[in-house]
């Protein structure tokens, strides 16, 4: 899986996802200071999943990006390779989120089975599809 994160996540979170066998890289590094709609461009050209702790606005996006291609009749459909909406929670440090990423991804298979698919995740609910 290839990854894209926030700038609102840690970019520590980079190094840990790497242990785990995880490609992650930062928007701080090209794209710092973009709007929310460029940042999830950013992704569907890099063919990244993107993860943030911005969880409404990126909803909001996904439900935007879904109706509106399916509304406009695209073909083929534009594709975004995915989100990884994040509830953090106090205690819930980076090393965790990772844990939690990987857990995931080892549920879901390959890259292609998260195109224009949107997980959130918090304390209580764990990951569910929005």
């Amino acid at each position: 899986m290839r990854l894209i994160l926030d700038e609102n996540v840690t970019e520590r979170l980079v190094d840990t996802l790497a242990s785990l066998g995880i490609d992650a890289v930062s928007v701080n590094r090209d794209h710092k200071g973009s709007d929310d709609a460029t940042l999830l461009l950013v992704a569907a050209e890099l063919d990244r999943v993107f993860v943030t702790y911005n969880v409404s606005h990126f909803a909001l996006l996904h439900r935007a990006w879904i109706s509106w291609s399916s509304a406009w009749a695209l073909d083929p459909l534009p594709v975004h390779s995915g989100m990884l909406l994040i509830h953090p929670a106090p205690g819930y440090d980076f090393n965790r989120i990772a844990g939690e990423i990987s857990l995931l991804f080892d549920g879901v298979g390959q890259p292609a089975t998260l195109r224009n698919r949107a997980f959130a995740w918090n304390a209580v609910r764990d990951w569910h599809e929005l």
